[in-house]
């Protein structure tokens, strides 16, 4: 990250890549910007990268999208947003709800394992818009520079599966809130 923009004045490009049904995508990414603090623009839609997707495991390999989002980064001192439909995986997990790619200022987050149709639940909207922002902000948090968090309640701790997402509340806990704070300020510190 570039010692002279602080984290909050960067402007992070929101990309869908493929088709995502409804309002989920203006729903994530307000209420992402919301939390962190950030301006986010709209990038364009991009198709899905066929050469990602693994037949076998009937999955994308997260790292071949994310480098497909990073293409698409406006600027170097912005970040790029990818929201994402399909599942992921990344080996040796078998899967993964989302990416980061901090040298290439990327972020990706899947959709799929936090549609509560994926368990076999009742499809609701809002609970999918719910888990999808306090992992965008995880993602992103890292890719701000944050670490990950012991507060089970705070969206910087790692999430094993959805019941771990859903313990989450959509804000940073105070220890992690101070930490961007830090970083924003020592971004202002060092701008000459």
């Amino acid at each position: 990250m570039s010692a002279s923009l602080s984290p909050r004045a960067r402007t992070v490009a929101f990309l869908p890549i493929g088709h995502i049904e409804g309002e989920v995508p203006r729903r994530v990414r307000m209420g992402l910007c919301q939390v962190l603090g950030v301006e986010c623009a709209v990038l364009e839609f991009v198709p899905r990268p066929l050469a990602a997707y693994d037949y076998g495991r009937a999955q994308y390999r997260a790292s071949a999208v994310l480098a497909r989002a990073a293409r698409e980064r406006p600027a170097a001192d912005a970040f790029v947003f990818a929201l994402f439909a399909p599942d992921l995986f990344e080996e040796p997990y078998n899967f993964t709800f989302g990416e980061v790619d901090r040298e290439h200022g990327a972020a990706l987050l899947s959709l799929a394992r936090l549609q509560p149709a994926f368990y076999g639940e009742p499809d609701e909207e809002d609970r999918l818009v719910a888990r999808a922002i306090v992992e965008a902000v995880y993602q992103l948090g890292r890719l701000l520079g944050l670490g990950t968090c012991d507060d089970p309640t705070c969206p910087m701790t790692p999430s094993n599966g959805t019941a771990d997402v859903d313990a989450k509340q959509p804000r940073l806990c105070p220890e992690c809130e101070a930490a961007l704070d830090a970083l924003e300020h020592r971004a202002n510190v060092d701008t000459p």
